[in-house]
């Protein structure tokens, strides 16, 4: 969960830090801790805990950027999407990354044809609700 949204603040930007935790899981082959001082630190944007060596150096400074603590520091979707399609043949994680970015980036076009909320509504309302 991005710092941000403890505050209520939700907008993209804490999407593209969760997409940055979900991509730092899978590049670096770990299990993201729930709680507690390593989780407070990756929140603060410190992956000095994680073992990202076999990792890239593009992908490592992308997903720093995306754990930003601050939302207005961190990169977009339209970055995120462009080091992903360069790494994408690097590993399978790469590939997934792809997938998960594509998946926010219909996201986002449909919100642009509907209405912000719509889509929104959309993804967040489970699916046993929608059909009430």
């Amino acid at each position: 969960m991005a710092p941000e949204l403890l505050r209520g603040q939700y907008d993209r930007p804490a999407d593209v830090f969760s997409l940055g935790l979900i991509l730092l899981e899978m590049v670096a082959n770990v299990i993201l801790p729930e709680n507690g001082d390593e989780w407070q630190r990756l929140r603060a944007g410190d992956l000095s805990g994680c073992e990202l060596e076999q990792v890239s150096s593009e992908m490592r400074n992308l997903i720093a950027a995306m754990l930003r603590p601050e939302p207005e520091a961190r990169v977009t979707v339209r970055r995120v999407m462009e080091v992903v399609m360069r790494e994408r043949g690097k590993s399978k994680a790469s590939r997934g990354a792809l997938e998960m970015v594509r998946g926010i980036r219909r996201v986002e076009r449909k919100e642009r044809e509907d209405g912000i909320g719509d889509a929104v509504e959309r993804v967040c309302t489970p699916v046993s609700k929608r059909r009430q």
